[in-house]
């Protein structure tokens, strides 16, 4: 859920540190689409995950729903981001399928709202066009 409006200013009791760790994988093919996503806590265990497969066409009825995703990952040492990664899927027969990741470049999405300390998903900026621009390194 994306959050709308202000944040409570109120502090959480107890303090807990942000973290949030999420594997989001919209991957076209030739002839479909998958979609795959995990989020983890902060001991990297799965709390929501889901895979979808979608022929080129297909309407929302016909959308096959994956079994048993699960994926392995191979981190850049000292980080979090994937450095390469296999998706292990069944299919409804039971079929076993794996998909293989490896990163060509790094998105940053603080650009998008996500974790923009004043253009969070949501945030108003009165009744007239609003543009912010900012530049920085990237690590």
């Amino acid at each position: 859920v994306r959050p709308i409006g202000a944040q409570d200013t109120q502090p959480l009791i107890p303090p807990l540190p942000p973290q949030f760790y999420w594997i989001w994988t919209p991957t076209n093919f030739p002839n479909l689409s998958m979609f795959y996503h995990v989020n983890h806590d902060e001991a990297g265990e799965a709390w929501n995950t889901r895979a979808v497969l979608a022929m080129d066409g297909a309407g929302q009825g016909e959308l096959l729903h994956l079994d048993k995703p699960h994926m392995d990952i191979n981190y850049t040492p000292g980080t979090r981001r994937m450095k390469s990664a296999k998706l292990h899927l069944e299919d409804g027969q039971g079929n076993p399928h794996t998909v293989s990741f490896e990163p060509f470049g790094t998105f940053l999405m603080k650009g998008i709202g996500y974790g923009h300390p004043e253009r969070k998903h949501g945030s108003y900026h009165g009744d007239q066009l609003s543009v912010l621009r900012e530049d920085y390194e990237p690590e």
